[in-house]
C-alpha cells in the first residue's frame, strides 16, 4: 500500500506518520549517490531553465547598477499570460 493512502492528517491539518513503518519511510529517503544521481538528472533535464535564470539576473544587476528605473526584463509573468478558454 502506498504511503499517501496510509497518511492521517489530525484537527488542525497536520500529517501524522505514526501509522507508517519505519521500512517503509526509510526506503522513501535517497542515501548519498542517490541525490547526487537525483541533482545530476534534475540539472541536465532543467539546463535551459538553469541557464535562463543565470541570464535573468544578470541582466538584473546591469539594469540595477546603470540605475534604470521601471525597467523590465521583456519576461512575462504568469500573470501578464493571455489565459487561453477551452473550445467549447
Amino acid at each position: 500500500m502506498p504511503i499517501t493512502s496510509t497518511l492521517k492528517h489530525d484537527p488542525d491539518g497536520i500529517i501524522s506518520l505514526s501509522d507508517v513503518d519505519d521500512e517503509e519511510i526509510d526506503a522513501m529517503i535517497l542515501n548519498e549517490e542517490e541525490s547526487r544521481l537525483k541533482k545530476v538528472i534534475w540539472n541536465n533535464l532543467n539546463r535551459d531553465w538553469i541557464k535562463m535564470q543565470k541570464q535573468k539576473k544578470i541582466l538584473k544587476k546591469a539594469i540595477e547598477k546603470k540605475g534604470v528605473v521601471g525597467a523590465t526584463l521583456g519576461i512575462r509573468t504568469n500573470k501578464e499570460r493571455k489565459i487561453k478558454q477551452p473550445v467549447v
